[in-house]
């Protein structure tokens, strides 16, 4: 019974905190790490509380496993003084030592080395990868999907709530493959009704060429500070990168006083796509179907 409320808790958070940081994102495109830091210790306390009662060691482990998501948003540079390459090295220890240990001890001692624990790693490799890759342009997005594989690491009974699989193999992917990584292909594919709002309102408004009709917008210039978009046409002065919601505010507002100057009332743009709630909005198909692929396929 403490089983089934731990899942269910779990779940409560995981939705919760990725709808708050949903709406957060939509509204200023920015999510604060309070929120993803919350998460991470009561994901950390829920993964402890899964393995009350057995092998002292594997709450160790645990520990070991919710260190690893939460130091992601220790700031390391604070306290390392002038040695500006040894938060480097200690990050890149820590990705070593810290995966190496909980694979090899999953493959070794799996009474102490849960699978839980495991599979939150290997989700912090895959959102960093993704990130690194710049497949995941925000680090809150990264953040997101790290605390959620700590909130709730696997999909455990009763979620899915409306599909059960019908062969042993599906029973199997379904119960191993990481809950972040279900999340993260849900939102993604969710993210493709967007092209196709952008093309119908461009059809509307009479806007035919294609395939810029699927993802430009053609907006006035004045507007360009009042939306979360990125100039395309004309293309921006200069290529800056911006890192918080300030600084990309700043850059649009200056983008629009140089075109307004330059008689240019019309620009075409891009939406800036708030992935913390495309995510949010793929914990909840996630929970209730799976991974909309996996079911396609």
């Amino acid at each position: 019974m403490l089983s089934y409320w731990l899942v269910i808790g779990r779940a409560v958070i995981l939705l919760v905190g990725l709808a708050y940081g949903g709406y957060s994102d939509l509204r200023s495109r920015e999510v604060t790490d309070r929120l993803w830091i919350s998460m991470g210790i009561i994901g950390g306390a829920l993964l402890l509380a899964s393995d009350m009662g057995g092998d002292p060691r594997a709450l160790l482990v645990d520990a070991v496993v919710a260190f690893f998501v939460l130091e992601h948003f220790v700031s390391w540079e604070d306290y390392m003084g002038d040695h500006e390459t040894l938060p480097l090295i200690i990050e890149a220890i820590l990705y070593v030592a810290i995966p190496a240990t909980i694979i090899y001890g999953y493959i070794t001692h799996p009474a102490i080395f849960s699978v839980s624990s495991l599979i939150v790693v290997i989700s912090v490799l895959i959102a960093r990868g993704l990130f690194e890759a710049r497949l995941l342009y925000g680090g809150a997005d990264a953040k997101a999907l790290m605390v959620a594989a700590l909130v709730m690491p696997l999909t455990l009974a009763p979620f899915p709530l409306l599909f059960s699989p019908s062969t042993a193999a599906g029973s199997t992917l379904v119960t191993y493959t990481p809950v972040c990584f279900n999340i993260l292909v849900d939102g993604a594919l969710l993210t493709l009704l967007v092209p196709i709002g952008i093309l119908i309102r461009n059809l509307r408004h009479g806007f035919k060429e294609f395939p810029e009709a699927l993802f430009l917008l053609e907006i006035p210039t004045q507007d360009l500070p009042k939306r979360f978009v990125w100039l395309r046409r004309p293309p921006p002065e200069g290529e800056e990168d911006v890192e918080t919601a300030e600084e990309d505010l700043a850059l649009r507002e200056a983008e629009a006083k140089r075109l307004t100057e330059l008689g240019i009332d019309r620009v075409l743009v891009t939406p800036q796509l708030p992935m913390v709630t495309a995510l949010a909005f793929g914990a909840v198909v996630t929970l209730l179907v799976g991974n909309i692929l996996f079911l396609v396929l």
